[in-house]
């Protein structure tokens, strides 16, 4: 019975981008001491030892339907009616749809128990039309519906993914890597998530015939996209395919096998090794603007539309895979493009052209990189040896969607000249108004 609850219950977290459960056997066991503990069965009277106090929290179930008690031991009856309680969740908000309705707010609650991220390990007892669950690590403790509650219900319970036919938490988190790992790379663009290509790769996983591959024919209207495909081989990893970005991560390290020098895959490598370096090409071959991603079991699929390119033509491989920006601690593509066009309005300045400086790049870096960091930079007394003196020009991009072009063209640099609108030539100082001096654009 804990084996079919269990795996039950992991089903339905997985749904919810939320880790699976471990079966814990002193939990089990001490559940089941407590439901037998009294000759005439009372729930009320089931407590948790000393052991596990503080640390679990219990759902209860009752089969109702005396001809069906028999069916506890291999049905997920129990399980099934916990998850029922999802339909008075708010994802939006984590408060109960029902906060009035007793019976309603409880099956709030036990679904929320069920699916609560921060516990980590369960237990199941069984007794005659009963079956109780102990879920315990960090359980969720509160049953109280204050705004501070519902913040941890909607911190804790994780929204449903499968949605319109694909999973949208696996794709929210793979175009994230992505676009992680093609920032990297010279002239990036991020790829765009397309719904429609990731129903079809869906469709297709989740079809009985689904052997492993996907043909150039189902592939339909997409055949002409490129594709990625991962197959986890460690099975006891299977919950990690897709729960994180394995195979995104997979992808990416082709790097290693891939020659900036050629614009191909090294030569001498095997083909497993080729495989990756051409999924490292695909993933970040700047012509592809949309893509979609499919989870099944131990695979995730990828297609990559508009312009797959070619990516054994070493000319296309070129001009598409651009070298890597991140090295020796700063990113090396912005500074080349900065410098040059700081460098050219200078000259329209009869300015001294600057030179690049890999110790104060490396330095600015390493305050942008902190975990702390909140926008603000040290003051000139506050930096490293070798900077104090040194003046500073900071620029921050408020809309979200052009943040990629922060880094990819000379945005910043623009914005930081138009100050030359408020400066006075003649005082060589900035233009005042009412007193003060009129400060624009940094």
């Amino acid at each position: 019975m804990n084996n079919q609850q269990l795996k039950a219950h992991n089903q339905k977290r997985m749904m919810h981008d939320t880790r699976p459960l471990t079966f814990d056997n002193h939990i089990a066991v001490s559940l089941q001491k407590a439901m037998d503990k009294e000759d005439v069965f009372n729930v009320a009277t089931v407590a948790l030892p000393t052991s596990l106090v503080g640390k679990c929290t219990q759902n209860v179930f009752d089969q109702e339907d005396d001809a069906k008690v028999l069916e506890l031991v291999t049905s997920d009856a129990a399980t099934d009616s916990w998850y029922a309680g999802m339909k008075h969740f708010n994802f939006e908000t984590g408060e109960s749809r029902a906060p009035n309705d007793t019976d309603m707010n409880n099956q709030f609650l036990a679904f929320s128990r069920m699916m609560w991220r921060k516990s980590t390990k369960v237990g199941f007892g069984i007794r005659g039309s009963y079956v109780m669950a102990w879920y315990c690590n960090e359980p969720m403790k509160t049953q109280t519906q204050t705004a501070a509650d519902y913040k941890l219900y909607k911190a804790n319970v994780g929204k449903l993914c499968l949605v319109d036919g694909y999973n949208q938490c696996y794709n929210d988190k793979a175009i994230e890597a992505h676009n992680a790992a093609r920032e990297k790379h010279e002239g990036y663009s991020p790829l765009v998530f397309d719904k429609d290509i990731a129903t079809a790769i869906q469709a297709q996983l989740d079809s009985p015939s689904f052997v492993g591959t996907i043909s150039q024919a189902q592939k339909g209207k997409y055949a002409n996209c490129g594709e990625n495909v991962y197959v986890l081989t460690d099975l006891t990893k299977l919950s990690d395919v897709l729960l994180t970005n394995m195979a995104s991560n997979f992808w990416y390290k082709g790097i290693n096998q891939y020659d900036f020098a050629t614009n191909q895959p090294k030569t001498g490598i095997n083909e497993a090794q080729l495989d990756q370096a051409n999924s490292f090409q695909q993933m970040v071959w700047r012509g592809t603007k949309r893509v979609g991603f499919g989870v099944f079991d131990k695979y995730v699929v990828a297609w990559y539309c508009e312009d797959k390119g070619e990516l054994s033509n070493a000319i296309e491989s070129k001009a598409n895979v651009g070298r890597i920006c991140y090295k020796h601690g700063y990113n090396q593509c912005y500074n080349d493009l900065s410098l040059v066009h700081v460098n050219k309005m200078r000259k329209n300045h009869k300015a001294k052209p600057l030179t690049f400086d890999e110790d104060a790049a490396r330095a600015i870096q390493h305050e942008l990189n902190r975990a702390d960091f909140d926008g603000s930079m040290p003051d000139s007394e506050s930096r490293p040896i070798g900077f104090t003196g040194c003046g500073q020009s900071v620029f921050y991009q408020s809309d979200y969607s052009q943040r990629h072009e922060v880094s990819t063209t000379n945005m910043a640099t623009e914005a930081w000249y138009k100050g030359i609108t408020s400066y006075n030539f003649d005082t060589n100082q900035p233009k005042t108004g009412n007193g003060e001096y009129i400060k624009e654009d940094g």
